[in-house]
């Protein structure tokens, strides 16, 4: 997979840099102060997931992109529960094609732990069931 950090025009001035997650992790995100702690636990497990993997989130807040296409975790953070459903669209930098969307997560807020309503994923991409189920199982069961 190709450095999508290098590519500015996907991300904003501060995201562009192989330190972006190191920087994140000093800054301690913050969660919006109305979202339940149960919902931002799972859904912090599952940022750390997508993000660990390589991949970047766009956040949609369920009528409009709440983000850029990101791997920046406190502006994920900053954008997720703005509304009753957030989407997070997860992209994959391919040669090809540059920027795509492979898979996306609905969460309902407001439901604690069963947060993630639902998952998709990119039909011609054979592993994205299999690594978005296992997202799934890690944020849902898994220990921060």
């Amino acid at each position: 997979m190709t450095d999508p950090t290098l590519n500015p025009e996907m991300y904003g001035p501060d995201d562009i840099g192989k330190g972006q997650a190191a920087l994140d992790a000093r800054r301690q995100p913050r969660w919006p102060d109305h979202m339940d702690p149960q919902e931002a636990r799972i859904c912090g497990r599952l940022i750390s997931q997508i993000l660990a993997a390589g991949y970047a989130i766009r956040v949609h807040d369920g009528e409009d992109p709440a983000t850029d296409i990101t791997s920046s975790r406190s502006k994920i953070q900053a954008a997720t529960a703005a509304t009753d459903l957030t989407v997070y669209q997860v992209y994959d930098w391919l040669e090809a094609k540059g920027w795509t969307i492979v898979g996306q997560i609905f969460l309902v807020h407001g439901n604690g732990p069963d947060v993630i309503h639902d998952l998709s994923w990119h039909p011609q991409i054979e592993e994205m069931e299999d690594l978005m189920n296992a997202w799934f199982e890690h944020a849902v069961e898994g220990e921060d």
